[in-house]
C-alpha cells in the first residue's frame, strides 16, 4: 500500500462516529474499560495520534512488524509538550466519568486506572 494509500485510510477512519461510552459502574468496569479505550482511539491528539496511546500499558513493541495504527498509538512519545496537551485532552475527556459514585475511576496525571 503506498503511502497516499494509508493516508486515506486514516482519514476515513476520522470520520468514524464512536459512541460516548456508558456511565460508569463498578459491576461493569471491564466493559467500561473496552469502550473508553474504543473511544479514544478515535479522538485525535495534539500531533494526529489516536489519544488511546496517553492510557497505553507501556510495553515492549516491535515496531518493524506492526500496522500503521500501532505504529502511532506504541510508537508515540510518553513525554514532551505534544504528551502533555493529549495528556490534558484525555482528562477532559474522562473527567466526568471519574466522580460519579462518589469516587475517582482515573488518574490520567499519573496515567492510572482505580479499579476499586
Amino acid at each position: 500500500m503506498t503511502a497516499s494509500g494509508i493516508d486515506e485510510l486514516i482519514a476515513a477512519e476520522r470520520e468514524v462516529v464512536v459512541p460516548v461510552p456508558p456511565v460508569f459502574t463498578y459491576e461493569g468496569w471491564e466493559d467500561w474499560e473496552k469502550a473508553i479505550i474504543n473511544y479514544l482511539s478515535s479522538k485525535r491528539g495534539t500531533r494526529g495520534t489516536p489519544l488511546e496511546y496517553v492510557i497505553r500499558n507501556d510495553v515492549t513493541f516491535q515496531m518493524p512488524d506492526a500496522c500503521r495504527y500501532d505504529q502511532l498509538v506504541y510508537g508515540a512519545p510518553l513525554v514532551g509538550m505534544a504528551f502533555d496537551n493529549d495528556k490534558l485532552m484525555v482528562h477532559k475527556i474522562l473527567l466526568p466519568f471519574g466522580d460519579r459514585h462518589g469516587c475517582r475511576a482515573v488518574d490520567v496525571k499519573s496515567k492510572v486506572w482505580w479499579k476499586v
